[in-house]
Formats: C-alpha cells, structure tokens, sequence
C-alpha cells in the first residue's frame, strides 16, 4: 500500500509539473507570437521609412539639378531653392535617424525572440529529459 501511495503521489507531482511546463510553454508560445508580429510590424516601417529616405533624396537632387541649371534664376529664387534643399536634407537625417532606431527595435526584437526559443528549446528538453527518467 504505501508503494501504491508513493507512485500516485509522485505521479501527481509529475502530473502537476507537466501542466506547469505546459502553462510556460503556452506562454512563452503567445509572446513568441506576439515578438514576430512586432518584427512585421517594424520591418514594414523600416520599408516605408527607405521609402520616405529614397523621396527625399531624390527630391534633394532634383532641387539641386534645378538650381544649378538655373543660372537665370533670381537671388531670391536661388535663397528659396537652396533652403528647400537644406530642409530636405534635414528631413532625410530625420528619417535617417528614425530608420536607426527602428533597426535597433528590430534587433532588439529579434533578440528577445531568439532567447524565447532557446528557452523553449531548453525547457522542452528538460521536460523530455524528466519524462525520460519517470519512465525508466
């Protein structure tokens, strides 16, 4: 009788133990969903923020071409264009640097999502690992 009782009370701490593990996991899986779900989302603002660089630039040098092929143009109009430019410039450092930080988000991110499915991986492992034992 008390063997029996032994094994139903060590089989209910492994019992709880699995749903433990199981509860982690769960957890670990629904933030793991939800890390890959914000890399999406900043890797589509790293996308629309390349987007916004390449218009900007490409708005720069047009102002720029005009300027130069302008040699008519007034100083007032030359004062206009060239200020233009440099508030382009500005705006393309701007998004530069937003680019930047979105980037080390993303890193960050990916970071987080790596050291959860090592976890994971971990922990399977040793959940598998004391499974292994109960049975033998």
């Amino acid at each position: 009788a008390k063997f029996v009782n032994a094994g139903i009370t060590q089989f209910q701490e492994l019992e709880y133990q699995h749903n433990e593990l199981k509860k982690i996991y769960e957890e670990l899986l629904n933030h793991d969903q939800s890390l890959t779900a914000r890399i999406k989302d900043l890797a589509s603002e790293n996308i629309h923020l390349v987007r916004q660089i390449e218009h900007q630039e490409q708005k720069n040098k047009r102002l720029t071409s005009s300027t130069s092929a302008g040699g008519g143009l007034s100083l007032f109009a030359e004062l206009n264009q060239a200020n233009k430019s440099e508030e382009t410039e500005k705006k393309i450092a701007e998004l530069e640097q937003q680019l930047t930080e979105k980037e080390k988000q993303l890193i960050a991110s990916e970071t987080k999502l790596l050291e959860l499915e090592a976890r994971t991986k971990n922990e399977q492992r040793d959940y598998l690992e004391n499974e292994t034992q109960k049975n033998a």
